[in-house]
């Protein structure tokens, strides 16, 4: 059996002299491993993918063709490089290999180009929030901020079911509940799940040639490796809000990034509960990206 698919690679492991055990996020297969034989990805990588197997159940053989490397545009940037590794791994722990998850995915990828977006400065660090809160929502820890009040500084949130409450609500029981800075309750009411056409691909991206539901012709004068990271316009139907720029942010919005963090790190610890090693080091990667800010 085959499949084609557009995705990212989230994991690249030797294997012998000259193979590779790969691991991708496709668009419409989910987490799925393969081997590649004589060649090597980088975490980051998006690709033209083709998976072939006997039998479904195997591990298959990969056929992939570069579209855009995301790590070499953050080489030179030890936070941004670091962040990159520990999502790839995060990834490969939280979802169940061969489930379709195309919502993840996509956020995947626009969490990707605001990492890789030279004039972003330090917006990806929420953006990077934002995908974090956003793949515990999809993987079974739902938060609602719809009774939020904006006008507060914070709300709480129940850290055993999830359940979000106004600042006056929550006063009575503060000590049994996390704090949550309402800045980031407001933007995550706004940021939601993107709508998936019936062809696969997304309203903002279909027209992009390196994410099509189809397989990318690929030409011999490697017109592929120059394409730019996708445009992303604050209008766009799947992405309704920006991250939000470091350098726009108050003393109290700067002071309460920390607190997002621990906030989102706790849940993370829940879903994660024997992934000790891969827990420390997104504390690592956290204080690494604090010390910028």
């Amino acid at each position: 059996m085959q499949w084609k698919d557009n995705a990212v690679v989230i994991n690249c492991a030797k294997f012998g002299e000259s193979s590779s055990i790969v691991t991708v996020l496709s668009q419409n297969h989910g987490v799925h491993k393969g081997m590649l034989k004589r060649g090597y990805f980088a975490q980051g990588d998006l690709v033209d993918a083709v998976w072939t197997a006997r039998l479904s159940e195997q591990l298959g053989s990969w056929k992939l063709d570069q579209q855009y490397s995301y790590s070499s545009c953050i080489m030179r940037d030890r936070a941004k490089l670091q962040t990159l590794i520990f999502v790839g791994r995060l990834l490969c722990v939280a979802l169940s290999e061969r489930t379709p998850c195309p919502e993840i995915f996509w956020r995947y990828v626009q969490f990707l180009d605001a990492l890789a977006s030279p004039g972003a400065g330090g917006a990806w660090v929420t953006g990077y929030l934002y995908f974090e809160l956003f793949l515990l929502t999809k993987t079974g820890f739902g938060f609602d901020f719809g009774k939020i009040n904006p006008e507060d500084p914070y709300c709480y949130i129940d850290s055993r079911t999830g359940t979000v409450f106004t600042k006056s609500a929550g006063e009575a029981q503060a000590c049994e509940l996390l704090r949550c800075p309402s800045w980031l309750a407001v933007a995550m009411q706004q940021y939601r799940t993107p709508q998936i056409n019936t062809n696969g691909a997304q309203p903002a991206l279909e027209n992009d040639k390196r994410l099509t539901s189809q397989p990318i012709a690929l030409e011999s004068n490697n017109a592929r490796l120059t394409s730019q990271p996708i445009a992303l316009e604050s209008n766009s139907a799947w992405m309704t809000s920006q991250p939000i720029a470091l350098e726009s942010m108050d003393n109290l919005q700067r002071d309460s990034i920390a607190d997002c963090f621990k906030l989102i790190g706790h849940f993370l610890g829940d879903m994660l509960a024997h992934e000790y090693s891969l827990l420390a080091d997104r504390d690592k990667v956290v204080d690494y990206m604090l010390s910028k800010i």
